[in-house]
């Protein structure tokens, strides 16, 4: 839901949803009297008034009345059937059903090296279950109930745009229906899920040349809200979804798996989500290194990685300088790149680029909400005068409020999404500071 950054994948064939089928028009009966229908009546009854002198006279007639009868009522079976199809047309013209995106098996030994979450466990069981549990691992996944348990959006129309969501069977469709546009009307079958819900899910349908086509509209399940997706403007309600080039469509996917073969448009389903591998890098020289009782482990030691490597490390899907240096808004927007907010930080530049991520962030674990916690890292430098000089506002607590306030996510027309952020340009921030203090 948030900015996309890096690269790769998506699963499954999933069912499209056919536009909505109206009612047939009721076929009136041909073998009805009076009206246009008498003579087709006659017809089919005259012989039954002929005079009959003996059985087999009656049987006879009673047998070619049957079959015209029976011929009549084909008849007007088939009318009926014509007439429905070409009412349906009519009143669905220029109505499109997007068809299912179809995972092809392509050869994708370039990835063979990544041998997914499971293979780190053996030895890493500690690391691999917190890991499991956290919003990264859930990054991707499949866009159907089944996946997405209780936080899957609820069937019905999307509140203030022309969007509805269509349950198909636990399969959901992105329904687009501008009123007045039926050219723009459209039914796009929902393949993944981008992001774990700890802010919001962000729909996307894959196409089948690979070009991910992103929801304009993302579901917030904490809060059981549609919001705008973060990035994207809304204004023109005929603009409902963005159809991303390759290249870009690589990118975001890449993200949120683990790999993607340079040869398929959606990951394997063992490398969906944030892993090990995504970090620590493709894990088969490494075990069988460990297996060999090799000194040469084959992977690199995070652990002693210096902070800068782990920033850009972090700064390869949270975004880096590279990312934001074509935009004047987005290199505004410290709030929503975070490794690129901390790396223009004063603390961080100052002290010789010694400020890094994990001296905040556990990288096996969800985000910590304890403000505390992170002051501790501030006061472990401007508290000790081992390098920043104290707070002459609140030497010993409330830093982060003040110096890394919760920001107002907005789009580069001035629309607010209703989401706030934290800020990781750690600064004054006069008008944070003066509303603390009530002035």
């Amino acid at each position: 839901m948030l900015s996309c950054i890096s690269t790769t994948p998506v699963v499954d064939i999933m069912h499209v949803a056919s536009p909505c089928v109206k009612e047939a028009p009721r076929a009136r009966g041909s073998l009805t009297r009076g009206g246009t229908t008498r003579a087709t009546w006659e017809w089919v009854a005259r012989p039954l008034l002929r005079p009959v002198y003996c059985d087999a006279n009656i049987h006879s007639a009673m047998r070619r009345a049957s079959r015209r009868i029976l011929l009549a009522v084909l008849f007007c079976a088939l009318f009926a059937i014509g007439a429905w199809l070409i009412l349906m047309a009519s009143m669905d013209a220029g109505r499109t059903a997007v068809p299912a995106f179809v995972r092809p098996v392509v050869d994708e030994s370039d990835i063979a090296d990544f041998l997914g979450d499971h293979a780190c466990a053996e030895c890493h069981p500690r690391e691999n279950a917190e890991h499991a549990r956290t919003f990264h691992k859930a990054t991707l996944r499949r866009m159907t109930r089944r996946e997405l348990g209780s936080l899957a959006p609820p069937a019905g129309p999307i509140p203030d745009s022309a969007c509805a969501i269509v349950d198909d069977g636990g399969s959901l469709v992105y329904e687009v229906d501008v009123p007045g546009r039926p050219d723009q009307y459209r039914l796009w079958p929902l393949h993944l899920a981008l992001d774990a819900g700890k802010h919001g899910i962000t729909p996307v349908h894959l196409t089948d040349g690979g070009n991910v086509v992103e929801m304009r509209r993302s579901w917030f399940p904490r809060e059981g809200i549609w919001r705008p997706t973060v990035g994207k403007s809304v204004k023109d309600p005929a603009k409902a979804v963005d159809v991303h080039e390759l290249e870009i469509s690589r990118a975001c996917i890449g993200c949120h798996s683990v790999a993607l073969s340079k040869n398929a448009f959606a990951p394997r389903p063992e490398h969906f989500g944030v892993g090990c591998e995504s970090c620590h890098g493709p894990g088969r020289a490494h075990i069988r290194a460990v297996r060999a009782r090799s000194r040469d482990l084959r992977m690199a030691r995070l652990a002693k990685a210096d902070p800068e490597t782990i920033n850009i490390l972090c700064g390869r899907c949270h975004g880096l300088e590279k990312d934001v240096r074509d935009s004047p808004v987005r290199r505004r927007m410290t709030y929503r790149f975070h490794s690129y907010g901390l790396m223009e930080s004063r603390c961080c530049q100052a002290s010789g680029k010694r400020l890094g991520c994990l001296q905040c962030h556990d990288p096996h674990a969800n985000a910590s909400t304890d403000a505390a916690g992170y002051e501790q890292a501030c006061l472990a430098c401007h508290a000790t005068g081992s390098g920043g000089s104290a707070c002459p506002v609140s030497p010993r607590s409330g830093c982060v409020p003040c110096h890394m306030p919760r920001r107002d996510v907005m789009h580069a027309t001035g629309e607010v999404y209703g989401l706030k952020l934290v800020e990781h340009k750690i600064a004054v921030y006069p008008d944070v500071t003066a509303a603390r203090a009530g002035r």
